[in-house]
């Protein structure tokens, strides 16, 4: 153990310099894991430039358990068993009735003088001493010379036949017996010790450890003799879903020759009429739970879970499944699975189509003239060339050729852009953007950007990612402007520190309610509340305990919005071959301008610098 360190049955002080070795040491100690014990804090080590100037000092204490620290009345329990159980060299104390008095014997033993007084008073309380001297027994404890002096005049000596003592603890959960001797009467039998035993209990008696108990005469040790059972509350329903619903494997798929396959991008799920597209289980009940006392503890019933659908979906006659009204594509929108058909344009989107709003998805299988608008809320592909048009998706955009944009085309998608080359053109995607070749456009992706291919070439402009550009080659011999960040998402910092000043005034108001608390249940304790005060009280706990839930709300939020920071800080720009002179990156705040060429590259965030490594 660490330096100072005390050990009882259900908890142990620990103190030391390293707080993680500490719980490690008390874990072992106590041979549990972490949740099954609570860590107090006692005393935190303060260190100046890394030199330990005071230790650290824990309590650990096992949960769920009843009291069983070594107290005074357990140590009365052991040395007046011993007392029943040995002659003079192991009593603490004897008591005699003769004819002329009432006589106590004072031994030397171990013990305090206070235990060795409460527990002559008590034993003098049990047999009904009458007119028993105070001065005469503080004399003997003094003395403790084994002469006897008398303590009370003559008397009868008063028979007490053993008795149980029953515990209850941990919320009604655990109940212990305690068997005390007899002083000069009978023991209990079986019989009377489980009747009353089923007077104060009703459920989880454990006859078997009751019976060992009284056949063995086994004295002034606390016995668990019931245990309660704990309610097994429901399952939540759940929604198996026949077709996969986080489809992320959309990156296209480059050929041994270095070309690009854009025909079999696997992008869209079809189904048919009639499959089975979602069915749900129903929630259990779950099973009630009693105290030992046996009261009832309620089961909490599992959640059912809604099978919500859109367009083209319909419910069974036993409402447990969905199934698809035509064929199409599967998709959830907004919570809901839907199938949303296609809509092919056979030839080219000008003049004599016009522009294009549709719900699901469009196929076009010529070009997009300049000045056309696509808008569709599933997947758009084209076959043939982009121009100066407009395109926005509620999902993924390919281009089987590519865009040439001439400074006024734009593709918006939430999903994905994938293109063989894209230039002179405005791209924003909520997914990743995928090319064989980026020039002179304007580019931003809340995922990766990837050109990838037998080009594999990014120049001119500004691109930039949520997370990494890669490429084979960024800028050009003749120094191309060229614009790359990674790490960006402007509205993250502010939801952070928003919360953050949220969860400061939530705690603020927490701890101004727990005074309010602890002041009125003062006033209860002495009985000086008022009728007010105490619908004021109750009013403060309701809001501390709806306080504390929203604290514990937003805290996983700021945890959530933690790990987005923290990813946007391992964002990286990665070159296979070559990043030119002309190259200005970006990563979070930090800026750097490419000098000279650097060749097979990484380069990224570390400790608040822009390094440059290895390809990866």
């Amino acid at each position: 153990m660490g330096d100072g360190d005390i050990m009882d049955k259900n908890y142990i002080i620990l103190e030391g310099k390293d707080m993680d070795e500490l719980i490690n040491e008390g874990l072992d100690k106590l041979n549990k894991s972490k949740n099954e014990v609570e860590i107090e804090v006692i005393e935190e080590g303060k260190s100046i430039i890394g030199l330990f100037k005071k230790n650290s000092k824990i309590k650990m204490t096992i949960k769920g358990e009843a009291e069983k620290n070594i107290d005074e009345e357990e140590i009365d329990n052991v040395l007046q068993h011993l007392d029943e159980i040995g002659g003079n060299s192991r009593k603490s104390f004897e008591i005699k009735y003769l004819e002329d008095g009432v006589y106590l014997s004072v031994y030397k033993i171990i013990s305090s003088d206070e235990i060795l007084t409460n527990r002559i008073m008590s034993r003098i309380s049990r047999k009904k001493i009458q007119d028993y001297d105070v001065n005469a027994i503080k004399e003997a404890i003094e003395l403790k010379n084994e002469d006897s002096i008398k303590i009370a005049p003559p008397q009868e000596e008063q028979k007490k036949n053993s008795e149980i003592v029953i515990e209850i603890f941990d919320k009604n959960m655990f109940a212990y017996m305690t068997l005390l001797p007899p002083l000069g009467g009978k023991n209990i039998t079986f019989d009377e010790a489980i009747a009353i035993i089923e007077e104060k209990l009703g459920y989880g008696i454990f006859y078997e450890e009751v019976k060992e108990v009284i056949v063995n005469e086994i004295y002034n040790k606390k016995t668990l003799i019931a245990k309660g059972k704990d309610p097994i509350h429901g399952k939540d329903g759940t929604i198996t879903y026949n077709f996969d619903i986080e489809k992320t494997d959309n990156r296209v798929t480059v050929m041994e020759d270095g070309s690009v396959d854009y025909r079999n991008l696997n992008l869209i799920t079809n189904v048919n009429q009639g499959d089975i597209l979602a069915e749900m289980t129903l929630p259990t009940k779950g099973e009630e739970g009693f105290t030992v006392t046996g009261e009832v503890l309620a089961a909490k019933e599992g959640k059912l879970k809604s099978l919500r659908f859109g367009k083209n979906v319909r419910l069974s006659e036993d409402e447990l499944k969905l199934i698809a009204e035509c064929d199409g594509q599967v998709t959830i929108e907004g919570g809901k699975v839907t199938v949303r058909e296609v809509y092919v344009v056979q030839a080219n989107v000008d003049n004599s189509t016009g522009n294009i709003d549709f719900n699901g998805i469009v196929k076009v299988k010529g070009n997009v003239r300049t000045g056309f608008n696509i808008k569709a809320e599933g997947d758009i592909e084209v076959n043939g060339v982009v121009e100066a048009a407009y395109l926005e998706s509620g999902a993924n955009i390919i281009l089987k050729r590519g865009m040439q944009g001439h400074n006024d085309g734009k593709l918006i998608a939430k999903g994905d852009i994938v293109a063989k080359y894209l230039e002179n053109t405005y791209l924003f995607s909520d997914g990743n953007i995928q090319a064989e070749a980026i020039m002179h456009s304007q580019i931003f992706s809340k995922g990766t950007i990837e050109i990838a291919g037998k080009k594999g070439l990014l120049v001119g402009g500004v691109c930039k990612a949520k997370h990494e550009i890669r490429a084979k080659t960024i800028g050009s011999t003749m120094a191309t402007a060229t614009e790359l960040e990674v790490g960006v998402d402007p509205n993250i910092k502010a939801e952070y520190e928003n919360i953050s000043r949220e969860i400061d005034a939530t705690e603020t108001n927490i701890d101004k309610l727990k005074k309010s608390i602890t002041l009125l249940n003062r006033l209860a304790k002495n009985n000086q509340i008022t009728k007010d005060k105490k619908q004021l009280l109750i009013k403060c706990i309701s809001d501390r305990n709806t306080l504390t839930n929203t604290l514990n709300e937003l805290k996983e939020e700021l945890l959530d919005i933690e790990n987005q920071i923290e990813m946007l800080s391992k964002g990286k720009i990665l070159a296979k071959d070559i990043i030119y002179p002309g190259v200005k990156i970006t990563i979070g705040k930090n800026i750097m301008f490419v000098k000279k060429e650097i060749k097979h590259c990484s380069i990224y965030l570390e400790d608040g610098e822009i390094k440059i490594g290895s390809y990866e």
